[in-house]
C-alpha cells in the first residue's frame, strides 16, 4: 500500500504507475507535480518509461520528463532501447478474457481500422444476444464475418435490438461522455466561467452521475452526493466515516470522474473521510 511504501528504504521501494502518454490525470503526472497518494520523487530517484511515446503525445510526455528532471529525479525512456514492452493483448489473450467475463457490451477503446473490423461481429453479437448462449453465438459470429463491411457497419448503425437495454444505457453514457469532454475543453481556457444548462441537460448529467459514480469511485468511506435535484448515496464497506459533495449536476459528474481541479463542489465530511479521499481512486 501507498502507506507501507513511505515506510521503507527509499532504494527498496519501485513504483508501478499510470499515465506514461503524458495524461494529465494520471499517477505519473501527478508524481512529477509533486505527490501522489501520499508519494513523493525526491532527488536521486529514477524513473522509468517503459513505453514507446504514440505520435501527438509528445508535448505531454515531454512536460512530465521535464517536470521530473527538475525534481532531481533521473528519467529513462525507450530510447535508450531496453524497457518498451507491449500492453496489447494478442487473439487468444482476448478470446480468453470473453469466455472469463461473458461481458453484454464491449466498447473497443484502442486500434486502428483492420482491429475494429475484427471487433465489429462481436459487438454486434453482445448487444443482441442475452446471456452466455455460446453455441449460438459462434455461429452468428460466423455469419457475421461472411457479410461485407458495409452492411456490417449498417448492422451496428442500427443500434441494439428493440429488446434489449443495451441502447438505453448506451445513450445515457455517451452522453455523459459528450458532457465531461465538452467541459474538459472549455475549462481549459483561461476565464472560464460554469455555462447554465437546460432543465433536460441538467437531468441528464445527474442520471449520468449515478451512472459514472459507482465505476469512477474507488473510496473507503460513504459518500453522498447532493445537487438541485436530489441526492445519491454511495456505500463503501469498511468505510472511515462519511463524505457529502454538494454541487450542481454537471460539476458532480466532472468531481465523480476526477476532475478535481475544474469542478467547482464543496466537499464536507470527517477527518478520517477525508484522508480517505485524498487516498482512494477517481477516474476512470
Amino acid at each position: 500500500s501507498p502507506e507501507e511504501a513511505t515506510n521503507l528504504p527509499r532504494n527498496q521501494v519501485m513504483l508501478i504507475v499510470t499515465g506514461s502518454q503524458g495524461e494529465r490525470r494520471a499517477a505519473s503526472a501527478q508524481l512529477s507535480r509533486g505527490r501522489y497518494l501520499g508519494l513523493q520523487l525526491k532527488e536521486g530517484d529514477s524513473f522509468l518509461f517503459s513505453s514507446r511515446t504514440i505520435p501527438g503525445n509528445e508535448r505531454g510526455v515531454s512536460r512530465i520528463m521535464n517536470a521530473l528532471s527538475e525534481l532531481g529525479v533521473e528519467v529513462y525512456d525507450a530510447d535508450d532501447g531496453f524497457y518498451h514492452v507491449s500492453g496489447h493483448a494478442n487473439r487468444p489473450d482476448i478470446e480468453a478474457l470473453h469466455d472469463l467475463l461473458k461481458p453484454r457490451i464491449v466498447i473497443p477503446m484502442h486500434g486502428e481500422h483492420l482491429h475494429l473490423r475484427e471487433r465489429a461481429p462481436h459487438l454486434m453479437l453482445v448487444s443482441r444476444l442475452p446471456g452466455p448462449l455460446r453455441r449460438r453465438a459462434q455461429a452468428a459470429l460466423s455469419s457475421y464475418r461472411e457479410r461485407s463491411w458495409t452492411e456490417r457497419v449498417a448492422l451496428f448503425r442500427a443500434g441494439p435490438g428493440p429488446l434489449s437495454p443495451v441502447g438505453r444505457l448506451d445513450a445515457l453514457s455517451g452522453q455523459a461522455e459528450l458532457l465531461i469532454h465538452h467541459e474538459d475543453l472549455r475549462r481549459a481556457q483561461e476565464g472560464w466561467e460554469p455555462r447554465r444548462l437546460s432543465p433536460a441537460t441538467a437531468a441528464d448529467a445527474w442520471r449520468a452521475v449515478g451512472l459514472m459514480a459507482p465505476l469512477a469511485m474507488s473510496v473507503q468511506a460513504d459518500v453522498t452526493l447532493v445537487s438541485p435535484l436530489g441526492g445519491r448515496r454511495l456505500r463503501s464497506r469498511g468505510a472511515a466515516g462519511s463524505l457529502r459533495v454538494h454541487g450542481d449536476p454537471l460539476e458532480l459528474l466532472l468531481w465523480v470522474t476526477g476532475r478535481d481541479e475544474a469542478s467547482r463542489v464543496q466537499v464536507h465530511g470527517e477527518p478520517a473521510a477525508l484522508r480517505a479521499l485524498q487516498d482512494g481512486r477517481r477516474g476512470l
